[in-house]
């Protein structure tokens, strides 16, 4: 009699040293390769992959189609459970509750803590559980009955509040909210419209600017030579000099305000004619020439 692990094939092979090779047998071998299970085939992976999205409220139709299956409706009876930020808010509603009933009733009657007065199983039960109607209800599922008696009824009061907010909060799913855009802040000269001699915020870049300034400012890596041979010819508006509440330009604040608001503050010298300073070369001192008598 052979034992083996594997096939007995090879234990007489290996026996008898008879070195023959023996390929996967096609039909019945052993006991032992009976019981191996085939390699499963590779499978094709499809084409399309379904995306099963599970929806809360939904239960099978009583009335099967035509083909035999039942599609998913809104249940009659409504949701069972809370989950996710729903389960969420009803588990730290519960927990609250409990702290500030202990803390002001039963810190003294009950040394345990808050947990004695409702355990953690218990909250778990309560706040997964929609459909929570009566005081029973609170009894079957494992808290005391005296206590389910006494505080259930604020408990099931608290819950349906939270029931009718997440509710409310579910109708307005869906519903496309317009982002409305950021209102730009204007530097204080920019919004003082009480100086007339100010352009009004209306005004584009392109109003303020040429065409050769709006090209000259808009590439980065722009010289200040070549912004002060832009701007050299323009004359210096009014406003020129006045600088923003705290002396810097105000990066929220569009290029509606003049050219010259922004500039002073990084180039000083820009609507200034450049000062030449003369050079100091050291003079030219004659060529002595000298004879030597021989």
């Amino acid at each position: 009699m052979v034992r083996a692990m594997e096939c007995h094939r090879d234990v007489a092979d290996q026996y008898f040293n008879s070195n023959v090779w023996h390929k996967a047998p096609t039909g019945l071998c052993c006991n032992n390769c009976s019981c191996v299970k085939p390699p499963t085939q590779p499978q094709t992976p499809p084409s399309q992959t379904i995306q099963f999205i599970f929806k809360s409220g939904l239960s099978p139709n009583k009335s099967p189609r035509h083909n035999g299956k039942r599609p998913m409706v809104p249940s009659s009876e409504g949701l069972a459970t809370r989950r996710d930020e729903h389960l969420e808010s009803a588990k730290d509603l519960l927990v609250s509750w409990r702290y500030n009933m202990w803390m002001t009733e039963y810190a003294d009657a009950v040394p345990y803590g808050a947990e004695a007065l409702l355990p953690d199983a218990i909250i778990d039960k309560i706040a997964s559980n929609w459909r929570l109607a009566t005081l029973d209800d609170l009894g079957a599922l494992g808290w005391s009955k005296s206590r389910a008696h006494c505080h259930g009824k604020v408990i099931l009061k608290q819950l349906k509040e939270l029931n009718v907010t997440v509710d409310a909060n579910k109708k307005v799913v869906g519903h496309s909210v317009v982002k409305q855009p950021k209102e730009k802040q204007l530097c204080t000269p920019c919004s003082d419209s009480s100086n007339p001699s100010r352009p009004s915020t209306s005004h584009s870049k392109k109003a303020v600017l040429g065409p050769s300034a709006q090209n000259t400012i808009s590439t980065s890596s722009v010289s200040h030579a070549a912004l002060a041979s832009v701007f050299t010819s323009m004359p210096q508006p009014p406003m020129a000099s006045e600088p923003d509440d705290d002396g810097a330009k105000n990066p929220d604040c569009d290029f509606s305000c003049p050219i010259s608001h922004y500039l002073p503050f990084h180039t000083p010298s820009l609507f200034s004619p450049p000062v030449v300073v003369p050079s100091q070369s050291t003079p030219s001192v004659p060529a002595t020439t000298s004879s030597y008598d021989i």
